[in-house]
Order: structure tokens, then C-alpha cells, then sequence
């Protein structure tokens, strides 16, 4: 089921692109505005019995624009309306399922769509952020909830879509961005993308379900943007005041954490929860 609130763009509309099975099994909220599309889904999923111990895809719900739109360590995700897609799934795990690396599994996912609809040269950076080679193109937020011996996940993904970067843009959100419409020179079109998304991650996440991490690992490497550079690591997140130390990224280990060659040749393990890697230049 498919259920639209308010005045809803029409390259948001997913009618023609669902199919009938789909529009059976699917739970789909397609917004004109949002605070916040994870935060609608925690509203929604608190009012529903997920007791069952099957896998499955729960509940879908988009946006045209989030008012207070977020991602890792609560920076701002810049979210206007019209232009980009704020969509966020929430997946039922049966089990005690190790997560590690799933945010990295989410972010090959996310590309493998952008590649095959835009035929762009992308990367994934690291440990949420999908990249090409002119900034950010689209960011990951998840969140997960053990309860009744299952995982209970949310996955957010922000993409940018056909906003027009800027410098003012940049400044607002810490980093260089760009979009698939700068990239490609044309318009895209926002309701494939969602729907790439949605059938591109059920796959994924049965595939994570069953191999976690290690089924994704070696595809990772092929397309790992930090992987043999120069990088800058700040203990406790990004920070104008705060210091960073200096290191050569190897890679991530069989836990999905980024692994950096520090000056006296010793590797760190990093966790994504702790720290901020920038590509030092």
C-alpha cells in the first residue's frame, strides 16, 4: 500500500513504477514534509507488532523535504524540498545478527543503484558517505534496536539528487557536495531512484543477513575512496579545535572498521562512532 500526504511532486509518485505484487506487500509513506523520515518511522514502527521472526522490509517512508533532517554524530543534513530523495527503511533481523560493517553493506548498495541509473564513477567513503570525485553525493544514518531477540533497523538515506551545489551549500554542511543532476547535466528522476533503492536493498540485506560483513568485503575494496590515501583523523568528530592525527587508510578489517597506518607504521583500528576521517590534501 502506497499512501500519499499532501501536495506530492509527480517525479515522487511511485504508481507506475510498482509493480502489483509490490503494491501487495509493501508499506510505503510518501510525504510532501518531514522533520524527519527516521523519525517518522520510529512514530510508526512504535504502534506496530513486531513480534514476528521473519526477515523483511517493514515500512518505507520518503519525503520531499525534511525540516530537521540529520546524519552521523547529529550534523545537519541540508534538506529542501523538490530537489533530493530523504527516504528510510526499517528492516526486522530475527536473531542475534552481528551489524558490524552493515552501514558499509548499506553504502555499496546505494551505490551499485546511483551507477547503474546514472553510469557515473562512483565511490563509497568510509564509513557512510557514497562520493565522486567532486564531493558528497549521498549520506547514510542508521539506527537499530534489540528487542524480543531481533534487530529492529532503520536505515536513512539522503541523496542529492537535482540541487544545484554551491558554496554556500558546502559551508552549511562541512564538506564539499555535489548531485547526480551537476554530475550528469540533467535531470533525474527521484521516484527510480527510491524504488532502485527499495529492491536493491531487500536483496542486500537477506545477503547480509546470511554472510553479514564478509559477503560484502571484497567488493568494498573495488571501490574504497580512502583506501592508500593520506588521511586525518579527529578523536571525538570533526572540529575546527580539535587536532587531528595523520595516517594512510589500509582498508577496513573483517568488523568493517577503517584501518590507518599511523607514522610509526602502527595500524589503528577505527570506530565510526568515535571519530571523523577527512582526506588530507
Amino acid at each position: 500500500m502506497i499512501q500519499y500526504f499532501g501536495t506530492i511532486a509527480d517525479d515522487l509518485c511511485l504508481n507506475t513504477l510498482v509493480s502489483a505484487q509490490e503494491a501487495q506487500d509493501l508499506n510505503i509513506e510518501i510525504h510532501q514534509s518531514l522533520d524527519s523520515t527516521n523519525t517518522r518511522l520510529r512514530h510508526i514502527l512504535e504502534s506496530m507488532d513486531l513480534t514476528s521472526s521473519e526477515y523483511g522490509l517493514v515500512q518505507l517512508v520518503c519525503s520531499d523535504e525534511q525540516t530537521a533532517g540529520r546524519g552521523r554524530m547529529q550534523r545537519k543534513w541540508l534538506s529542501p524540498p523538490g530537489q533530493n530523495t530523504y527516504t528510510s527503511f526499517a528492516f526486522h533481523f530475527p536473531g542475534d545478527l552481528d551489524l558490524s560493517g552493515l552501514s558499509l553493506a548499506v553504502g555499496l548498495s546505494l551505490r551499485r543503484v546511483l551507477v547503474q541509473q546514472t553510469g557515473l564513477d562512483i565511490h563509497v567513503k568510509w564509513p557512510n558517505d557514497v562520493v565522486t570525485s567532486q564531493g558528497k553525493l549521498a549520506g547514510i544514518l542508521i539506527e537499530a534496536l534489540h528487542q524480543d531477540g531481533a534487530w529492529l533497523v532503520i536505515i536513512g538515506i539522503g541523496v542529492n539528487v537535482n540541487m544545484q551545489p554551491s558554496n554556500d551549500t558546502s559551508t552549511q554542511v562541512a564538506q564539499s557536495v555535489t548531485s547526480l543532476a551537476a554530475e550528469t547535466g540533467s535531470t533525474v528522476n527521484r521516484a527510480r531512484i527510491i524504488m532502485g533503492l527499495y529492491r536493491t536493498l531487500s536483496g542486500d540485506m537477506l545477503r547480509f543477513l546470511h554472510d553479514g560483513w564478509a559477503g560484502f568485503a571484497q567488493e568494498w575494496k573495488t571501490v574504497d575512496r580512502l583506501a592508500g590515501q593520506t588521511v586525518n583523523v579527529f578523536e571525538g568528530g570533526f572540529s575546527e579545535h580539535t587536532t587531528p592525527w595523520q595516517g594512510v587508510a589500509q582498508g577496513v578489517d573483517h568488523l568493517g572498521r577503517l584501518q590507518v597506518e599511523d607514522t610509526n607504521g602502527q595500524i589503528h583500528a577505527v570506530l565510526s562512532g568515535d571519530v571523523s576521517v577527512r582526506l588530507a590534501f
